[in-house]
C-alpha cells in the first residue's frame, strides 16, 4: 500500500475548503491522501508543529494569504520557518494576483494558485511521485 499522502489546507472559508476537497475527488485523486484543515495562521502552524514532532511532516501545505488572525506574506513567511523545507508550500487564493508576493516572500513558496481555477492534480501527483516508496 503506498504512503498516504499528507496535505494541510489553512483556509478560514469551509466552502472553499469543501471545494479544494471536491476538486481532488473529481480529478480521482483523492485516494491514499491524509487532508487536515486548519482556519486560522495559529491553528495551521500547531497542526505543522504536531507533525513535525511525530517526524511526519505534510507533504504539502496550502494556505490562504488572508485569515482571521494573519494577512498577507506574514503568512508564508511564517510557515517556512517552521517546515524549513521538509513541506512543500503553495498560496491557494481567491485573487488573481500573485505579484502580492513579491521579493523574498515569493522565494519561499512553491506557487501560487488561484482557488476554484488551478488545476490541483499535476501538483498532487507531483508530490506522490517525490514520496519514497
Amino acid at each position: 500500500m503506498p504512503t498516504p499522502l499528507s496535505l494541510l489546507v489553512v483556509d478560514d472559508s469551509l466552502e472553499d475548503f469543501e471545494i479544494f476537497e471536491y476538486s481532488l475527488k473529481r480529478a480521482k485523486i483523492s485516494e491514499d491522501l491524509d487532508l487536515a484543515h486548519a482556519t486560522t495562521c495559529e491553528q495551521g502552524l500547531a497542526y505543522v508543529r504536531q507533525a513535525l514532532q511525530k517526524q511526519a511532516p505534510y507533504h504539502a501545505i496550502f494556505l490562504d494569504l488572508k485569515l482571521p488572525d494573519a494577512f498577507g506574506a506574514e503568512i508564508p513567511s511564517r510557515f517556512y520557518r517552521e517546515v524549513e523545507k521538509r513541506s512543500r508550500i503553495y498560496i491557494l487564493s481567491g485573487f488573481d494576483a500573485p505579484e502580492a508576493l513579491a521579493g523574498p516572500e515569493r522565494e519561499l513558496i512553491d506557487d501560487y494558485l488561484i482557488k476554484g481555477e488551478s488545476d490541483i492534480a499535476p501538483i498532487i501527483h507531483e508530490l506522490r511521485k517525490s514520496i519514497p516508496a
